[in-house]
This record gives C-alpha cells, sequence and structure tokens, in this order.
C-alpha cells in the first residue's frame, strides 16, 4: 500500500531537534577524496568506480559503499554535464553514527531515484528521506541511484540497553511480546485517534499495522502526526487492550502523514474473517458499515451482526470500554461501528470495542437502487425526486395502500464505480421509477402528495420487491424541493411492440381494448384482426370505467410485473441501456427477449382517452357514413365537432376536400 507523507521539511526536523547534529556527505563537490579516489570516473575513464568496499567518513559519521551485484559497478562518476554523482546500482550502503550516537534522518539529494528493495531498521516517510533511530542503518539497492549530497542527522542516543527490545513494526505486537518487555520503537508511527490516555497510532510499513499508547504522554500529538523513532516503552495490558505504557523518549513531531491513511480502515463485508483470530489486525482502528446491533446489556456489552453475500450472518461480540453514547434504539436498524479489534478477555475470540456508534446513511443513486439493491435492507435515495402519481387504491401485489409513484427523470446516469481507475462513463438512460410506500401513515401520505419535487436525499426507506414492482417502504416524512417541475420523460408504448417496461414504472401506452374468455386486456391488432400480445387490464385505479370492445385508447399506466424475470440473456434492460455486456450485478429486469414477457405483466391506467381513429369525427369508434353528416354538419356550422378530427386530408383547413377524403376512407373499407 503506497502511503503519501505530507509536509515533510527538512527545516522542521532541524529544528524539532535543535540539539542534533548533521553530517553532509557532499559528492558534488567531493565525490572523488571523500572516498580516496583521485578522480571520479567518466565515459574514459574507471578511476572512480567502487571495486571493493569504500568508506567515507565526516564529522564521526561513517558511510560504506558495498559492490554491486550487477555487471554495472557502483561509482563516483562524472557525468557529461561536469556533475559528479554518486551512482549506486546495487548492493548494500549503510550508514553509521559515531560512538554513542543514533541516526535519525537521512536525506537522499538526486537526480535519479529508485527506492531500496530493503532497509535495516527505521523507513522511508517520504521518497528519498528516512526516519527512525539506530545507530546504524543498512539499505539495499537493487535500481539505479544518482546521488548528489547525503544528510544524515544525529544526536545523542544514549547507552543502548541490550535487553531492550528493538521494533521498527507493530505486525503481530501482541502476540510476538510478552507482557512485561520494554521495547525501543525504532521505525515512525503516526497518531490516528486519540479518546483519553489511549493514543491509536500506526507504524509506516506497507499494512500500517496498530498499537496502542497508554498514559499521559509529555508530548502532545495531533491525529496524522508522527511521533519520531527511538521512545521506549512497556508492554502490557489496560483493561484486557493490549498497550504500551511508561512511555519515554518522545520528541515532537515533524512529519504529518495524509488524511486518508488515518481513517478507519473499512472493514465492511469481512466481519466474519475475524472468527478465528484477531492476530495481525490485533488494535486495528476500523469500521464496519451496514451492522445491526443487538444485545445491549447493562455492563456495555452487545453484538454486532453483519449480513454475508451469501445472506448468512456473522456476528462478533462488543463491549463498551471507551464508555461512548449507545443508540436509544437499535431495532430493525442498521449502524457504521467505529472502533478498535482485540483480543477476548478470554483469549478465544474477538472483541470490538467501539470508539463511534453512528446510524447508518446508506446514499446511493435511484439507478443503483433499482439495478443493485436488495430487498430489506435501507437506502437513502441520493436523487432529487418528481411525483407522478399518488394513489390511494389497494395493491393486490404487495397489500398495501397509500402508495406514490415518483421518477428520478434521468435521462442519462454516470457510472463512476471505477473512478478511482480511471474509469468514468455517461449512459443514455430511461428514467427509473419506484413507489414511495407510506403504509398506514396517512399524515405522510398527504404531504408527500401534496408535493411535486423531492428534495435529494431526504427519501430513505427499506427497499422491497425489487425483483417485481420495487418500492420503498419509508422510514421518515421527507423534505420538498421548491424548484421548477420540469416535463418527465415518459416512455410511450405501443401494445404489440416489444416493451421496455419494467415493475412499478409509470408510462403512456396506447392499445386497443379487448376481452378474451372473459378476461379484459389492452393489445395490438394483427392483420387478421385477432389480438397481438395482449396485456392484461387491472382496474385499480379506474374502477368501472367504461372500455368499449375494439376501441383504441391512449393512456398513462403503472406497469405491474407479476414474477421476478431471470438475467441470465444480454438483453435485460441494464445491457441495453448501456449497449455494451454489463459485468454488474443484474439480478433482475426483464428478459423481454422471452416471446410470451406480455404474459407477466398488468397494467394499471391512471388516465384513459379514447384513440382519435382518423374520420370518426362523432367519436362512436366507428367510421361510416353517419360521420359525413357529423362533417357536413360542422362545416355548415349546424353542429361542432373538434377541428382536428374534422381536418381529414390535414391542410390546416376544414372544408369540401374533408368530405371528399372521409368518403374515400369509407370507399376503401
Amino acid at each position: 500500500m503506497k502511503k503519501v507523507i505530507l509536509l515533510f521539511a527538512v527545516a522542521l526536523m532541524a529544528f524539532a531537534n535543535a540539539w542534533a547534529a548533521t553530517a553532509t556527505f557532499d559528492f558534488a563537490h567531493h565525490g572523488a577524496e571523500l572516498f580516496g579516489f583521485t578522480a571520479p570516473s567518466s565515459s574514459s575513464s574507471t578511476e572512480g568506480d567502487i571495486t571493493s568496499e569504500c568508506t567515507a567518513t565526516v564529522d564521526g559519521v561513517t558511510l560504506k559503499v558495498g559492490v554491486s551485484t550487477t555487471n554495472t559497478k557502483n561509482r563516483v562518476y562524472l557525468d557529461y554535464n561536469g556533475n559528479v554523482q554518486l551512482r549506486v546500482y546495487s548492493g548494500a550502503v549503510t550508514v553509521a553514527a559515531p560512538a554513542g550516537k543514533t541516526i535519525s534522518s537521512i536525506v537522499f539529494h538526486n537526480s535519479r531515484w529508485y527506492a531500496p528493495s530493503s532497509v535495516s531498521s527505521g523507513s522511508f516517510v517520504q521518497e528519498s528521506i528516512w526516519g527512525g533511530n539506530a545507530a546504524s542503518v543498512t539499505f539495499n539497492f537493487d535500481g539505479q541511484c544518482r546521488l548528489d549530497s547525503m544528510v544524515v542527522t544525529y544526536d545523542d542516543g544514549g547507552t543502548i540497553d541490550p535487553t531492550v527490545k528493538e521494533l521498527d513494526t507493530f505486525l503481530n505486537f501482541g502476540d510476538s511480546i510478552a507482557d512485561g518487555t520494554k521495547i525501543r520503537f525504532t521505525g515512525m508511527a503516526f497518531v490516528v485517534l486519540n479518546i483519553g490516555k489511549f493514543h491509536f497510532v500506526r507504524c509506516e510499513s506497507e499494512y500500517l499495522y496498530s498499537a496502542i499508547i497508554y498514559g499521559d504522554l509529555d508530548t502532545e500529538y495531533k491525529v496524522g502526526e508522527y511521533i519520531p523513532a527511538g521512545w521506549t516503552g512497556l508492554k502490557g495490558k489496560v483493561d484486557g487492550i493490549t498497550v504500551i505504557t511508561g512511555v519515554e523518549g518522545l520528541k515532537p513531531a515533524s512529519v504529518s502523514a495524509s488524511n486518508s491513511d488515518c481513517e478507519a480502515f473499512d472493514f465492511t463485508g469481512y466481519l466474519g474473517t475475524f472468527k478465528d483470530g484477531v492476530s495481525t489486525y490485533e488494535n486495528d482502528y476500523c469500521a464496519f458499515k451496514t451492522v445491526a446491533i443487538n444485545n445491549i446489556d447493562a455492563d456495555g456489552k452487545f453484538t454486532i451482526t453483519e449480513v454475508n453475500a451469501d445472506s448468512t450472518t456473522s456476528t462478533m461480540a462488543g463491549v463498551n470500554k471507551f464508555g461512548i453514547k449507545y443508540p436509544t434504539t437499535t431495532a430493525n436498524m442498521k449502524f457504521t461501528v467505529q472502533g478498535i479489534l482485540t483480543k477476548s478477555e478470554n483469549g478465544v475470540g474477538v472483541t470490538f470495542v467501539p470508539t463511534a456508534i453512528t446510524e447508518y446513511e446508506n446514499v446511493k443513486k435511484l439507478w443503483r437502487i433499482w439495478y443493485q439493491g436488495v430487498d430489506g435492507t435501507e437506502y437513502t435515495i441520493a436523487d432529487t425526486l418528481y411525483v407522478v402519481a399518488p394513489t390511494k387504491a389497494l395493491e393486490p401485489d404487495c397489500g398495501r395502500k397509500n402508495l406514490i409513484y415518483v421518477t428520478d427523470n434521468a435521462t442519462q446516469v454516470v457510472d463512476d464505480t471505477y473512478a478511482e481507475w480511471g474509469y468514468v462513463e455517461t449512459y443514455d438512460w430511461a428514467p427509473d421509477y419506484i413507489a414511495l410506500d407510506c403504509g398506514d401513515n396517512e399524515e405522510a401520505y398527504r404531504a408527500i402528495a401534496a408535493m411535486k419535487v423531492i428534495a435529494p436525499a431526504t427519501v430513505r426507506g427499506i427497499l422491497a420487491d425489487n425483483q417485481t414492482n420495487p418500492r420503498f417502504e419509508l422510514m421518515k416524512t421527507p423534505s420538498a424541493l421548491d424548484c421548477e417541475y420540469p416535463e418527465i420523460a415518459y416512455q410511450h408504448y405501443q401494445f404489440g411492440d416489444s416493451c421496455w417496461a419494467n415493475g412499478n414504472q409509470v408510462s403512456y401506452a396506447s392499445g386497443k381494448f379487448v376481452t378474451i374468455d372473459g378476461k379484459e386486456y389492452f393489445a395490438g391488432i394483427n392483420a387478421d384482426g385477432s389480438a397481438n400480445q395482449p396485456i392484461a387490464l387491472d382496474r385499480r385505479y379506474i374502477g368501472d370505467y367504461a372500455f368499449s370492445e375494439g376501441m383504441a385508447y391512449e393512456m398513462r399506466v403503472v406497469w405491474k410485473q407479476h414474477e421476478p424475470w431471470t438475467s441470465d440473456s444480454n438483453s435485460s434492460p441494464i445491457t441495453k441501456k448501456m449497449s455494451k455486456k454489463s459485468t454488474r450485478p443484474m439480478p433482475h429486469k426483464m428478459k423481454t427477449d422471452d416471446p410470451n414477457y406480455f404474459n407477466n405483466y398488468s397494467v394499471c391506467p391512471l388516465e384513459v382517452k379514447p384513440q382519435s381513429t382518423v374520420g370518426d369525427i362523432d367519436g362512436n369508434g366507428e367510421v361510416n357514413t353517419s360521420d359525413v353528416t357529423a362533417l357536413i354538419n360542422h362545416i355548415l356550422h349546424a353542429a361542432t365537432y373538434e377541428s382536428s378530427l374534422c381536418d381529414i386530408d390535414g391542410n390546416g383547413e376544414v372544408n369540401v376536400t374533408d368530405v371528399t377524403a372521409l368518403i374515400n376512407i369509407l370507399l376503401k373499407n
């Protein structure tokens, strides 16, 4: 894991360690003489080649450069531009402090840098800047570095007690070090959290292993600040938590870590991996999102439960050792818990010690909820939503009333799933719809029904029936947004054609009313007069509205889906919309290439009007001689009909030419 260290300043380091001394190895001006060469190597000379270990000494600090392990020799080199550099291609480079002193930092000034493959102690707190606390440190190089100079900072490290255990990492600290052992930390560690006397720290190593320093410290460290290497302490336990106590030798911070390195590790989805132990992760400051909290007792004990990808559950014991405030209500709620992973007091299993518990806000765009949402999961919809149809009819498919249909009205979506890898794509889209389920809350229903626009991130609820007719069981009343109501991008469907409608989608649709075996449908009509792809009529919103057999109607409808569709076809709507094979989860949403797909739908009309038929002046559903009479009466002003129906030839005027056009229609029929 590459870590970015910010705000490093050599001047600050020197200021913070005002008592420290420095030694500068100036290769650019004295490279050859430092190592006892008569001249540097060049394109025509090998006098500065290092063929055996060479030593340079400045102010008591020694630098040993070993022999290269590759065919290219390490050397002091004069390049074409007249610059002298120490060029290290591979092998060991060792820096040692004067007797009784310890090195705290080394800065490699360079024109080319290749990080060492290993270092004997301490670590690089920034590219080409090492920090630690050691009498000597060895760097193993395996790539070309061109060094102009090296600045070594050292101070009085005192006598190194051989009984003190030196560490440069917190890896397996709890298991590898016996209680009561005095340790001396030679690596760099930074603070990620302070709670009273507990100071949570991570070491600067690849996986940021963790420890806790306990006590009243004589040097204060804010979150993100590095603790310079060389401090000592005792490994022990406080209230069952592995800690380092009695810390001495602290120095002011001079370096800060990035904000992201200080955040709680997100272990969401991995709670079950800790059932067998926690050694590597002990004292990790971490977070689990979307967990349930149960079994809270008077002693502050509780359990957290996470649902796994296979729908099984994993649990972990917890105990409130830091005295944080518990939520007053936990039933049927999800939380984000932050805290540390510790060993259970009996040595078996893992205990979670929380530092914060907050109600989980699972904010997602509606299209993501629609296509990837899991029933029973709580979400907050990120989009602005537009109310398209409040209804109070009984919904037989879910046994509920007080549904309000809303849409995000999104004709494009931005897929940023892989944004951190540089992939962000925008797709043309069809708006998604969902039903807001107010349940028995009449007050919430009336409030939302009166809204036109709902503010983003205020609709919060539990997703239900997402495999068929998705709805949101509301947990609170959302807020209205005062803005102009847009033109809704309704889909327009013609019965008899393939439809990309989904459950609870609101759209316009047109087709003829037919009855088949006593049941009511809308359909397209084949050339032989038979019904084409009949879709069942559901009267829940229009009651006993009088439809006429064979008459065409234009309607605004809600589509209802009876059974979930499979998604093993690349012609599911998410693939259709994206115009590419999707690699994301597609749990459902219409395998409409099934030739009998229409059997899996019903349409529930919200608004109905007869579809205009050319020549049907009197609107009785048929074109015959009575329409000729009606048209003539309209022209003579003896009767009035809709001008658009009377303009048979479509020239914008109603006159005798329209009578001729109508007679021609009758003759063709």
